[in-house]
């Protein structure tokens, strides 16, 4: 089972190999892994920093259907949303989207035959997105049946296992909001529960 410390490895070992900028980011367009070379784009600059990508940049997944690519594509330079020439390589395991891996290639002198590196290293990304993912689900599940047990009366036990399992500090106040707010957990009748 690889981890997240190995996919980085890798990508820093293919930012050096190809002498270019990194980036993977999840099906959602967050930044999960990257390894900066040499000078970069502004849009590339403010994803770091921010850890989010801008909405003309993530636009561009949907303008060139990134989401639906099987190998990789390069995507041309767009001085309107101040982005650089760039290899997109789609990350996916078992056929299932989990993101992109960009590469920056201001120049367009990196070739599709040189991209053997980067596609493996969007292999195990994607086995490692595709663990984490089913690892967050395996929580949700947990956590949905300790909520509906608290929520038949009270109960200690799921009480301190939802606290274990969410890494909530045991002093920590709970709010429910109705009607539901984003960011919380679901409960029924429109209601959601927040770590305070």
């Amino acid at each position: 089972m690889s981890t997240g410390v190995e996919v980085q490895s890798a990508v820093d070992r293919l930012s050096t190999l190809l002498g270019r900028s990194v980036l993977i980011e999840d099906v959602q367009q967050r930044p999960v892994w990257w390894c900066t070379r040499g000078p970069v784009d502004p849009t590339r600059m403010r994803t770091i920093l921010n850890r989010s990508v801008d909405p003309g940049a993530a636009a561009i997944v949907k303008k060139f259907k990134l989401d639906r690519v099987t190998s990789p594509v390069r995507t041309p330079a767009m001085p309107e949303v101040e982005m650089w020439s760039r290899w997109c390589v789609p990350v996916r395991h078992e056929g299932r989207f989990l993101g992109l891996m960009w590469i920056l290639d201001r120049d367009e002198s990196l070739t599709e035959a040189e991209l053997g590196p980067a596609i493996n290293c969007a292999e195990l990304a994607g086995s490692v997105l595709a663990q984490t993912r089913q690892s967050a689900e395996r929580i949700r599940l947990v956590r949905d049946e300790l909520v509906a047990r608290l929520l038949e009366g009270p109960d200690e036990v799921a009480v301190r296992e939802l606290a274990r399992l969410q890494q909530i500090p045991h002093d920590a106040l709970i709010q429910v909001e109705t009607p539901a707010r984003p960011g919380g957990w679901t409960l029924p009748d429109d209601m959601s529960l927040h770590v305070v």
